[in-house]
C-alpha cells in the first residue's frame, strides 16, 4: 500500500481479518501491548473515532464499550503471552505482561467507577484478590 500524500509505503496485515465489534481495532491501536501511550491521547483517539463513526449512542456509552472490549482483549493477550512462553519457550513475551496487566486494571477501574453494573466491580475484585497476588509474586517480586 502506498500513501500518495507522502510517497511512503506501508503494510496492512489482514491475515486474521474478521467482521467483529467496532471497538476491537480501536482498542488494539490505542492500548497496544507493546507501546505505552498517554491516557489523554487514548481518550482523544476514542473521541475522534466516536465522531467519525457517529454511533447511535453517547460518547460515555461508546467509551464504556471500548473499555469492555479492552478487558476482553487484554485477557486474551495475557493468555497468549503466557502460552507462548510456557508452550513455545518464547520468553520475550513476558516483558510485555506488566503493560497489558496495567491496561487491564485501568479498564476494570474505569468500568467499576461508572456504577450501575455490579459485574464490573465483582470482576475487578476477583482480579485484584485472586489474580494480582499471583501476578505480583511472579512478575513483581521476581
Amino acid at each position: 500500500m502506498q500513501d500518495k500524500a507522502s510517497d511512503k509505503l506501508g503494510v496492512i496485515d489482514f491475515q486474521d481479518a474478521v467482521i467483529g465489534a467496532d471497538t476491537y481495532d480501536l482498542v488494539s491501536l490505542v492500548r497496544d501491548a507493546y507501546i505505552d501511550v498517554d491516557e489523554t491521547w487514548v481518550n482523544e483517539q476514542i473521541g475522534i473515532f466516536y465522531e467519525l463513526k457517529n454511533p447511535n449512542m453517547t460518547l460515555h456509552d461508546f467509551t464504556k464499550n471500548v473499555n469492555i472490549m479492552g478487558v476482553q482483549r487484554h485477557l486474551k493477550v495475557l493468555g497468549i503471552f503466557i502460552r507462548l512462553y510456557q508452550r513455545d519457550g518464547k520468553e520475550r513475551y513476558l516483558q510485555n505482561v506488566p503493560k497489558v496487566m496495567n491496561d487491564l486494571c485501568h479498564e476494570l477501574n474505569w468500568l467499576s467507577e461508572q456504577g450501575g453494573d455490579d459485574i464490573y466491580t465483582d470482576f475487578k475484585e476477583f482480579i485484584y484478590q485472586k489474580i494480582l497476588p499471583a501476578y505480583n509474586q511472579v512478575f513483581i517480586s521476581a
